[in-house]
């Protein structure tokens, strides 16, 4: 019998910004479809929570934000087809993030691997620590990512870097340099550094009022 895969997706409320944390430290993150299906499942209070003005991405443990789907876990998708129309169920992590129409900062560190690249492209605003290493992996066995990762990037960083970044595997700070997202010291700071930060996008926004 083989052994249930540990991991979750936190979802919290400080103030007016929601926390969506990934919880699976021990494998960089990696998402399950049960952690798919959490993420999927906090859409509609974010969306409909009038407390909630902004939303903060990060993910738990030192060795990085997100690894991407976990490759043994696939198969709980289904057959080949329902996999490749999962949006229809509501899953796909990436597709939630570009569904959340609050404002979104992606706070990243690490490894942001994958699928944690098309979450990052997915955001309003990627800030990245200076440890901050960027792959899209999927080229080495002939396909690109299925959930935007082509489209959001070449939106984020130009067709031509997109490019270069998808066939290369592109790694490091040369992508930040791109447009990816500023550097920032954030790798050691607090969950509650992280809160503040979003808490000052969201009173700079325009949408928000002044005396929030």
């Amino acid at each position: 019998m083989a052994t249930p895969l540990t991991g979750q997706v936190d979802f919290e409320v400080h103030g007016k910004v929601a926390h969506l944390i990934l919880n699976r430290p021990e494998k960089i993150n990696a998402m399950t479809v049960t952690m798919d299906e959490q993420m999927n499942s906090y859409i509609y209070e974010i969306n409909n929570n009038l407390e909630i003005r902004s939303v903060l991405l990060y993910g738990k443990g030192e060795k990085g934000f997100c690894a991407g789907s976990d490759l043994t876990d696939l198969g709980e998708y289904g057959s080949n087809w329902e996999y490749r129309n999962r949006f229809d169920r509501n899953l796909d992590y990436a597709r939630a993030i570009w569904l959340i129409k609050k404002p979104v900062v992606a706070s990243l560190h690490g490894w942001v691997i994958g699928g944690g690249l098309e979450m990052a492209c997915a955001s309003d605003i990627c800030v990245a620590s200076p440890d901050a290493k960027f792959l899209a992996g999927e080229i080495r066995w002939g396909w690109h990512g299925g959930s935007g990762q082509t489209q959001l990037l070449s939106h984020r960083v130009g067709p031509g870097n997109a490019s270069l970044f998808l066939l290369r595997t592109c790694l490091g700070s040369g992508c930040t340099s791109h447009g990816l997202g500023p550097r920032v010291g954030i790798q050691r700071r607090s969950a509650k550094s992280r809160h503040c930060y979003c808490r000052i996008y969201r009173r700079e926004s325009s949408h928000c009022s002044s005396n929030d």
